[in-house]
């Protein structure tokens, strides 16, 4: 009986430890809100009220990378953003288009280090331009006839 009871223990410290563990790795695989699928290769509204998800990404990897975020603080937030994700790296690329232009952000992440690239300002391309301003066009008679902007709209899906 004595045996059975220490089998018991055991396999609840072992059961117990499994599902804290488990928790944890899916919280720490959360830890970008639960946003990272939604936003990837999607052209993405910074703006918004409520936070668009694309201002939900840029806070997410202002706190991952505190490069991004100084990056952020000195250019101010862009009026769209796309992200593409790989493994160990990430590339967003911030489009401002008031001052017609673009960076690219490049995040490469290893086991104790993290790499952060700028690429830009380039000018916005005649047809990004116009894809961006219909969108705008498009927020703005969503805000009009709702009285608030989306929080996800305009989002297009871009092709590789």
């Amino acid at each position: 009986m004595n045996k059975l009871r220490q089998s018991a223990r055991l396999f609840l410290v072992i059961t117990t430890t499994a599902l804290i563990s488990g928790c944890a790795a899916v919280r720490g695989a959360r830890m970008d809100g639960g946003t990272d699928s939604d936003a990837r290769d999607r052209i993405l509204n910074v703006a918004g009220n409520p936070p668009s998800l694309g201002y939900q990404r840029l806070q997410y990897h202002s706190g991952a990378c505190p490069a991004v975020k100084k990056f952020l603080e000195i250019r101010g937030y862009p009026n769209f953003m796309i992200e593409d994700t790989a493994l160990t790296s990430r590339k967003i690329v911030l489009y401002y288009v008031k001052s017609n232009q673009a960076y690219l952000l490049g995040i490469k992440t290893g086991f104790a280090s993290q790499k952060f690239d700028v690429s830009g300002p380039e000018p916005i391309g005649k047809q990004t331009r116009a894809l961006f301003d219909a969108l705008d066009k498009l927020e703005k008679a969503e805000t009009a006839e709702t009285g608030n902007a989306s929080a996800d709209v305009p989002s297009k899906k871009v092709g590789h």
